[in-house]
């Protein structure tokens, strides 16, 4: 998808785009809406329709600061080269992977969940940290919704699953899915495996 705009916008894939640093402020206020609300504002955040007000309302400023600069070539090839590709390739992971199904009783005992972590920390080397989350976020939700405190397990997943789990090879994190969807192949990084 990415190449397919990239003739149709490669006139303004060049040109400089400076953004003010004070374009920042939103973005700030609207990561504070999500760590605080939920606290102040409980009932209130809950509905969807609110989120989307105040992303509405936090993003219009910028947008109209890039309207008035001429500056919406350059946020045109930024969704259609780069954030929609990004976007469907996410989706179609979160797609594929959510019908992966395992069935049986596994029990919820620290043991597994040690087993399903390390399995997730391996995987996410080989297919990034993206797929692996995807992959086995659901299992280990599903094997652990017997147990009283849960929380501390999505968390270990969070950190080793998602964030660690591509030390083990150059295949990292989302600049794989950046390459990728620039056209270098989902094994490219493996050249790199005697430096690393």
């Amino acid at each position: 998808m990415g190449a397919f705009y990239k003739s149709k916008l490669n006139t303004s894939i060049h040109t400089k785009m400076e953004i003010p640093f004070s374009a920042l402020i939103p973005f700030i206020i609207q990561l504070l809406f999500i760590a605080i609300a939920p606290l102040i504002v409980e009932h209130w955040w809950e509905k969807n329709r609110n989120k989307l007000l105040v992303s509405l309302v936090l993003s219009t400023p910028v947008v109209l600061f890039m309207m008035s600069n001429n500056m919406l070539g350059n946020l045109e090839h930024q969704i259609l080269a780069d954030y929609l590709p990004f976007v469907t390739l996410l989706a179609s992971l979160f797609v594929i992977t959510g019908g992966i199904h395992l069935s049986g009783d596994i029990q919820a005992t620290p043991r597994t969940n040690t087993i399903f972590l390390a399995i997730g920390y391996v995987l996410a080397s080989f297919m990034g940290t993206t797929g692996a989350a995807m992959l086995l976020i659901r299992p280990i939700l599903r094997t652990n919704q017997q147990r009283h405190f849960r929380t501390h397990t999505v968390m270990f997943f969070i950190v080793l699953v998602a964030n660690c789990g591509g030390l083990l090879t150059p295949l990292g994190d989302p600049p794989l899915f950046l390459l990728y969807l620039r056209g270098a192949s989902f094994t490219w990084f493996m050249h790199l495996l005697p430096e690393w």
